[in-house]
C-alpha cells in the first residue's frame, strides 16, 4: 500500500467535501455523506489498530523488530484515520445540522473556516501527516 497517495486522494477527497459543503442546499447533502463515511472510516482506523496491536504483540514474542516497526506503522494509520473520522462526522454533523436550521441557505457561514486558511478549502488536518512525522523519525 503506497500511504502517500493514499493520504493525498483522502486529501483530495477532503477538499472536494469542503468545497461542496458551502454551496447552499447541496451542502446539506454532502455534508450527511461526509457523515456517513466519516464512520466508516473510523471504523477502518479502528480495525488498523487492533490488527497492528495483534501483530505488534506477536512480532515481540517472534523477537522480530522489522515486523513490529511495519505494525507500529499501521497503528499509526489506523490512529490517524480514527481521528480523521471522528472529525468528519462532527463537522459533517454540524454542517448538516447548520443547514436543516437556514433551509439550506446557511451553509455559506462555512466559507468563513474554509477560506481563513492558506490554502483555502484544504483540510485543516492534512492527512500524512501524523504518519510522516514518525516514520522520519523512524529512520534517524
Amino acid at each position: 500500500m503506497n500511504v502517500d497517495r493514499f493520504s493525498s486522494a483522502c486529501n483530495s477527497l477532503e477538499t472536494g467535501f469542503n468545497i461542496l459543503e458551502c454551496v447552499p442546499i447541496v451542502g446539506g447533502f454532502t455534508s450527511a455523506v461526509r457523515t456517513k463515511l466519516g464512520a466508516m472510516q473510523a471504523v477502518a482506523g479502528l480495525v488498523c489498530m487492533v490488527v497492528a496491536g495483534i501483530g505488534i504483540f506477536a512480532s515481540n514474542c517472534l523477537r522480530d523488530q522489522e515486523a513490529k516497526r511495519k505494525f507500529e506503522a499501521v497503528g499509526r494509520f489506523g490512529a490517524e484515520h480514527t481521528l480523521h473520522g471522528a472529525l468528519n462526522m462532527i463537522r459533517g454533523a454540524t454542517v448538516v445540522f447548520i443547514s436543516a436550521c437556514t433551509s439550506g441557505i446557511g451553509n455559506v457561514v462555512m466559507l468563513a473556516p474554509n477560506m481563513a486558511k492558506d490554502e483555502m478549502f484544504t483540510p485543516f488536518f492534512k492527512y500524512g501527516e501524523f504518519t510522516e512525522k514518525r516514520r522520519t523519525v523512524d529512520y534517524l
